[in-house]
């Protein structure tokens, strides 16, 4: 194979012959050589030799030159110029032809092969460069990114496609021009200039990037946000050739960005804005990955310390739960299982507190997750516990109550015949003194029993406007002669009156019980408190026990022992007590609970072990002064009477008991066992019988019923009721006729008797 092919243009026959021997023998392929330059440029287009040999001076239309200039328009063939002599035009022109180089004749074969194969060489360099170029120049226009490239003097030297349209700039127009007015920006906050990135580098000697915020100005005036970075060109030496700028348009990564933003600040709102505490955990649990703001609140810690403490921001819990504990039920949660239980813990000012907590798997950001919740439930616990004492208490209340309904009954009977005998006992000093001892063992049942019907709500009451400060002021004489002298006890009474609705005796009750307890928690001395003060609770205030309104509170706080958990969660069971056998019936404060309740009242206790407790009673204020009450009749100076009585009795003990009281006092009684005797004998003696006195409670016709019938049937017939309790048998219709009245059981003779005469006489 040849070392090229190569076309002669030579005018002058026996020098055409010349050198295609010539270059035949140096190895060259030489399959025709021609005398003009029209020939040449024909003969170029068949042959597409790799190298053409023709003089300069040609004879016919076109000489070499022409011929050269117009085959480098149409063809890559390289030429190289023959020629004995030239004028200075003609070289001039030859110049223009681009020449790969000149053999002057009379040829040399060393000089004609050396010519040839510089003239290959450099045109398959240039050739590969130009390639390369080429190749080069389609992958800056085929990129997404924008590329500038300037020289040393900042002048554009390549412009691409996307340059081209984020500037405004053609190539055609922007080669050449300095690259500060191609490339324009400006800061976009304050919309001043700032320095072009070419000139940076230039100016520096480095690489260059532009801040954050840059808008590129182009040519028609619009704005781009964009980011770029220009980087020197150097050759091998270091050298600085120049600067490529590389930017982009992020002008829809701004709209993304602002977008994710925005999808962050609302996700971080609603999780900010969870009620619950949120903590999320990678799979190995004891990495804190995010809080959210109930959390910090909760437990006390910013998220930074989450971070930092992981598992140990919990808290120790109890029973006694540590950190291995919450990194096991991690670990069960990684491992596809949800977990949820309690965890008691402690509020950042030190209360306890109890959470439920819940742990499940979730996926966030495309990754596995543990995420935890936390709910405070102490409150919701609290009240659950008040449900269930409170409904404890009424059932036990409702046993109570039907209890000392029957027990009263029982009362009337042992106090009632006790007093007759005590009446016909007075010459027998030893038999009075043993039935003495039988009535106030009686009286003392008789109490016990209204605090069992106080516990059922059950007890008869007399509901009145009371000025708390007043009685609590009349209370304390009495209070200061039962509290021993190592305790300091105190009244503080609030400076304008508080009046509530309520029993005076019953309220008497709650603040005696409450004292005589803070006293007996006292053994070693301390200080005892009474206050009252005026209330105005409002959603955030009564611990969320209490509903907002206006009350009256009454606190009465000591320094004693104190109480755990577990006493103060039984303290107003009925018979629960803590003291030595003996010296309670556990009844004081379930009382206490009976008649706040029934008051619609509350009661909150704070008590610690060695550091006292403090009772405080919430009652419903009510607004005025209370009429000035008129002084109740004194017992008349006897109670017998000649009256004639319907007695209406269910209980044989009592309506026995009732009938030789009455009979003692020379009325003449007509006994019915029920409501249907009553009835029956009412029609035989309608004109004659002077007072109705009947139980309230009986089977089949109560006697609020009955005393309907009968009045109904007789106008103004007097009315004296006898009840162990206040069922509904007295509201339950409505009021009965004016002139009715109501005996507590259990009562003595002198008290029926005393009862009977003011009713007839009224």
């Amino acid at each position: 194979m040849g070392k090229g092919r190569i076309l002669v243009v030579e005018d002058e026959g026996v020098v055409a012959l010349d050198l295609q021997h010539r270059l035949k023998s140096l190895g060259y392929d030489v399959p025709v050589t021609v005398p003009t330059g029209e020939e040449a440029v024909t003969e170029s287009k068949r042959l597409k030799p790799d190298l053409i040999l023709m003089d300069v001076r040609l004879k016919g239309a076109k000489d070499g030159v022409e011929a050269a200039e117009e085959i480098r328009g149409v063809t890559d063939v390289p030429v190289v110029f023959l020629t004995a002599y030239a004028d200075e035009q003609t070289v001039a022109r030859a110049k223009n032809a681009e020449p790969f180089g000149y053999i002057v004749k009379p040829f040399q074969e060393r000089e004609i092969s050396a010519t040839i194969e510089i003239a290959l060489f450099k045109h398959r360099i240039q050739r590969e460069l130009r390639h390369r170029e080429r190749w080069f120049s389609a992958i800056l226009r085929g990129i997404g990114d924008a590329v500038i490239a300037a020289d040393t003097n900042e002048k554009i030297a390549f412009i691409n496609p996307v340059a081209e349209q984020l500037t405004g700039w053609r190539a055609s127009e922007a080669l050449g021009r300095n690259a500060t007015e191609v490339f324009r920006i400006i800061d976009e906050p304050s919309g001043k200039p700032l320095e072009n990135p070419i000139s940076a580098s230039l100016r520096n000697g480095r690489d260059a990037r532009l801040p954050r915020n840059v808008l590129l100005v182009a040519r028609h005036g619009g704005t781009t946000p964009i980011d770029d970075s220009a980087a020197l060109i150097r050759d091998e030496h270091g050298n600085n050739w120049g600067v490529v700028l590389t930017f982009r348009d992020i002008a829809e990564r701004r709209q993304h960005e602002r977008r994710l933003l925005e999808s962050e600040q609302r996700f971080r709102a609603i999780f900010d804005s969870v009620h619950d505490a949120v903590l999320v955990y990678g799979l190995g649990g004891g990495d804190t990955l995010d809080a959210n703001l109930r959390a910090c609140e909760l437990l006390g810690h910013s998220r930074d310390e989450f971070r930092q403490l992981g598992v140990e921001a919990w808290g120790l819990g109890a029973p006694p739960y540590a950190r291995a504990d919450a990194m096991r039920w991690l670990q069960k949660v990684a491992s596809g299982n949800p977990q949820s239980f309690e965890w008691r813990t402690y509020q950042p000012n030190g209360q306890p507190m109890l959470l439920e907590v819940s742990l499940k798997l979730a996926r966030i950001g495309g990754e596995a997750r543990i995420l935890t919740t936390m709910r405070d439930i102490t409150q919701r616990r609290l009240l659950q516990d008040q449900v269930s004492r409170s409904q404890k208490l009424e059932a036990i209340g409702q046993l109570a109550g039907g209890v000392a309904h029957d027990f009263n009954n029982l009362l009337t009977v042992i106090n009632g015949y006790t007093s007759l005998l005590l009446a016909q006992l007075k010459d027998d000093a030893e038999m009075t003194a043993r039935a003495m001892q039988i009535l106030s063992a009686g009286e003392r049942a008789a109490a016990l029993t209204r605090q069992l019907l106080t516990l059922a709500r059950r007890q008869l009451v007399h509901l009145e406007q009371l000025d708390v400060n007043g009685l609590v002021t009349e209370l304390s004489p009495m209070l200061r002669r039962t509290i021993r002298e190592d305790i300091d006890f105190e009244f503080n009474t609030a400076k304008d009156a508080l009046y509530v609705i309520g029993d005076r005796t019953q309220f008497e009750q709650v603040v005696l019980n409450l004292v005589f307890n803070a006293r007996d928690a006292m053994p070693a001395g301390g200080r005892l408190t009474v206050e009252t003060r005026d209330a105005v609770l409002d959603e955030s205030s009564g611990e969320g026990l209490i509903p907002p309104g206006h009350y009256v509170a009454l606190t009465v706080r000591d320094t004693g022992t104190g109480m755990d958990e577990q006493t103060r969660s039984r303290l107003f069971e009925p018979f629960f007590t803590t003291k030595p056998p003996g010296q309670g019936t556990g009844l004081g404060l379930s009382t206490v609970y009976g008649i706040v309740k029934r008051s619609g009242g509350f009661i909150l206790v704070d008590s610690q072990v060695n550091r006292g407790t403090t009772f405080t009673i919430y009652l419903p204020a009510s607004p005025g002064r209370p009429q000035e009450q008129a002084s109740e009749q004194k017992g008349r100076a006897t109670s017998e009477g000649s009256e004639k009585i319907l007695l209406v009795e269910d209980d044989a003990g009592v309506r026995n008991l009732v009938s030789d009281t009455l009979t003692g006092l020379g009325y003449s009684a007509i006994v019915a066992r029920n409501a249907e005797e009553a009835l029956e004998l009412f029609a035989k003696h309608k004109d004659s019988i002077d007072l109705l006195l009947t139980d309230i409670v009986m089977p089949r016709m109560n006697g609020r019923d009955l005393a309907y019938h009968l009045q109904s049937q007789r106008p103004g017939l007097k009315v004296l009721f006898m009840s162990g309790y206040a069922d509904s048998g007295l509201s339950r219709g409505g009021p009965v006729e004016a002139g009715s009245r109501l005996l507590r059981k259990p009562f003595t003779g002198e008290a029926l008797g005393a009862t009977v005469r003011e009713v007839l006489d009224q």
